[in-house]
């Protein structure tokens, strides 16, 4: 009796013996003019996939296991119905992946073995052999055929076959991103062909998941801040060049990486600029839009996920999938235990296609991820054959800033205007605040019936600043604070200080740190210096104010995380016992006296050495402090220059035995 476990005459999991085939339902004959595309798409898109020496053994060799990737489920009852116009067989194994339970290279295996060893024909067809094909068959296969998206000959012979002549063009991308029923849709017989071409276009807009935009996106060498993105992106783009000249191996192309930067950094336009710059199609996705276009069950989310992924990889040319908000994926080894179950199974769903993917000899998807916490993401995602690594896309410095201002204002807008000083006067800003304040700036000058002035642009850079004289005299100073302690102990080199009041945090101080490998004098040094603001209000302006405390990254929560982490985490206070992860370090102070105590007598001592350090070089953060409030902004080089003079004045009246210690230790 023939097996009947895998059958199903819907063709989701069909396994069909020979006699019964070959006794009921006869091969169909050739398309006739004015067929319908749903009869000739598999078929000439099978034909097409079979040069003439495949072509006999696909139709007549005996004894022959032949396996059939296709671009989606849908291609998988008429590629299986095209196979039989062109050769008889013993046996079929037809998957459309979309059965978790049977679609399993472990199903099916006993019949497919049966009839291989009796040197029978047997075909398999899916859209992932290796992950829905008995693997029996797999192994044993004799041929391996893949069928691409359909190529601009494909469809014209199918637009030919339904309306009877062939259209003048066809577009090289034409139907990319469509499915079969899409393109079976829009290609009707007793039509023009022209008409086909032009709904195949309008179905592809509606339908497909690529990223439209692509067209309007700048090109990657008018680009600025990026930093090793950016070099990422170009790698990308001369090694595409190469594979396409024949060059290069496409497996040998880095095409998976995340980015991870504050929102605003530029993330999503770098993505379409790559795409634009080297022609790929983009497909764009997040891990919101799998839940939110879904119920929410856990099969939903990931079918979600794996449409978008076999969005990217059916189309027959490189290209890139997007995936924003990665954060939103849990790292599995911070899951509470209700929900593990749950997370588990999708990111491990989404780590093991990825996999699959990038190591698909056959594949040609670029795969990039994008967070703004890459601390939150699972340590198995980035690793090597997954996303490989993570690339950190920075607040663009005052030059890159400059450079994306330019991009946005364009040719006609303030033509030849020195953009640098304004660019200062904004740092730390994103790409997305320097497009709005174009776009603020421009609506300004047309509500004014005028073409755009610089001071237009000023105006949205810099609103008026509402704080009192004395406050933000105040803000200058905890901020000159940071700056000259930091500097004076060794926890950092000042790249920059602002007094730009954007965010309501009244200013800041950037610097780039100097001793990546933290001992304990190390991290304490670093903790004076986040002090150092809080002691240059209490020592320049009589009292602290709250400007060192309140939010989350506040000074003094970043202080007492840092020492919360130092004896709790890092294994460098009184006991080696590990108790919490460095961030969470801090949620035990609640919890334990004698922590919360060890940690208070580190802050109000390194808090003392900082007002040390001020009561001692006053002079040069008061100085300092002077500059902002007339300038509002002060670069690295500037502050190094007036720090350097200060230094050499200093020393000069030491050498004159004016006073002044030679040295001086803080901790």
């Amino acid at each position: 009796m023939a097996n009947t476990d895998d059958i199903d005459v819907t063709l989701d999991d069909l396994l069909v013996p020979a006699e019964d085939e070959a006794a009921t339902e006869p091969a169909e004959p050739a398309a006739a003019p004015f067929t319908p595309a749903a009869q000739t798409l598999a078929r000439f898109a099978l034909e097409a996939a079979l040069d003439r020496r495949t072509r006999r053994r696909f139709t007549a060799a005996p004894a022959l296991a032949a396996v059939i990737s296709v671009p989606t489920p849908a291609w998988v009852e008429p590629t299986y119905l095209a196979a039989r116009t062109l050769a008889s067989w013993d046996g079929v194994a037809i998957r459309t992946g979309t059965d978790r339970v049977h679609h399993q290279p472990a199903k099916g295996n006993d019949h497919a073995m049966d009839h291989l060893s009796r040197s029978g024909r047997f075909l398999g067809i899916a859209p992932d052999p290796r992950r829905h094909l008995p693997s029996a068959l797999i192994g044993a296969a004799d041929l391996q055929i893949t069928i691409p998206h359909p190529s601009p000959a494909v469809l014209r012979r199918v637009i030919r076959a339904a309306t009877g002549s062939a259209p003048r063009r066809v577009p090289p991308d034409l139907g990319l991103g469509l499915d079969y029923p899409d393109i079976c849709s829009a290609v009707r017989i007793r039509t023009t062909p022209a008409s086909c071409v032009r709904r195949l276009q309008a179905a592809a807009r509606a339908r497909t998941m690529v990223d439209a935009t692509v067209a309007e996106a700048p090109a990657l060498s008018a680009l600025h801040g990026f930093g090793e993105a950016m070099t990422w992106a170009e790698a990308l783009v001369q090694d595409l060049e190469a594979w396409r000249r024949g060059a290069l191996d496409f497996s040998a192309i880095d095409r998976a990486c995340v980015w991870a930067g504050p929102p605003g950094t530029g993330k999503t336009t770098l993505a379409r600029s790559i795409a634009g710059t080297t022609g790929m199609p983009l497909v764009s996705t997040s891990v919101g839009t799998w839940f939110s276009q879904g119920t929410g069950y856990l099969d939903v989310t990931i079918r979600e996920w794996e449409k978008a992924l076999a969005a990217a990889a059916a189309l027959s040319r490189p290209a890139l999938l997007f995936i924003d908000e990665l954060d939103a994926l849990p790292d599995r080894a911070t899951v509470d235990g209700r929900n593990r179950d749950y997370w588990s199974v999708l990111v491990t769903t989404v780590l093991l296609d990825i996999e699959r993917t990038l190591s698909d000899p056959l594949s040609r998807v670029v795969i990039v991820g994008a967070t703004n916490h890459a601390q939150r993401l699972d340590s198995a995602l980035v690793r090597p054959g997954r996303l490989n690594r993570v690339i950190e896309i920075p607040i663009p410095d005052p030059a890159a800033l400059a450079g994306i201002l330019r991009h946005h204002l364009g040719e006609h807008d303030l033509p030849g205007a020195n953009l640098g000083p304004l660019a200062r006067i904004a740092a730390g800003a994103t790409g997305a605040d320097a497009a709005l304040w174009v776009r603020s700036a421009r609506r300004r000058a047309r509500m004014a019936g005028r073409a755009m002035a610089l001071h237009d642009l000023m105006a949205e850079i810099l609103p008026p600043d509402t704080r009192s004289p004395e406050a933000l005299r105040c803000c200058a100073v905890h901020e000159a604070g940071h700056a000259v302690v930091t500097s004076l102990v060794g926890a950092g080199t000042v790249a920059e200080i602002s007094l730009l009041d954007r965010s309501g945090g009244g200013g800041f101080m950037n610097a780039l740190a100097v001793e990546p490998v933290l001992t304990r004098p190390a991290l304490e040094t670093m903790v004076i210096g986040l002090l150092a603001g809080r002691a240059a209000e209490q020592v320049i302006c009589g009292a602290a104010t709250t400007g060192a405390g309140g939010s989350a990254r506040s000074d003094l929560a970043l202080a007492t995380g840092w020492l919360a982490a130092l004896h709790a985490s890092l294994g460098l206070g009184d006991t080696l016992a590990y108790r919490a992860a460095p961030e969470n370090a801090s949620s035990l102070l609640a919890l334990d006296p004698d922590l919360r105590r060890a940690v208070e007598g580190d802050l109000n001592r390194l808090h003392a050495c900082a007002v040390a350090v001020v009561r001692e070089h006053r002079r040069l953060v008061e100085t300092i402090a002077e500059v902002l409030v007339a300038e509002r902004y002060m670069s690295g080089s500037d502050f190094q220059r007036l720090f350097t003079a200060y230094a050499r004045a200093t020393a000069g009246r030491r050498r004159r035995g004016k006073g002044g210690r030679r040295g001086h230790s803080y901790r």
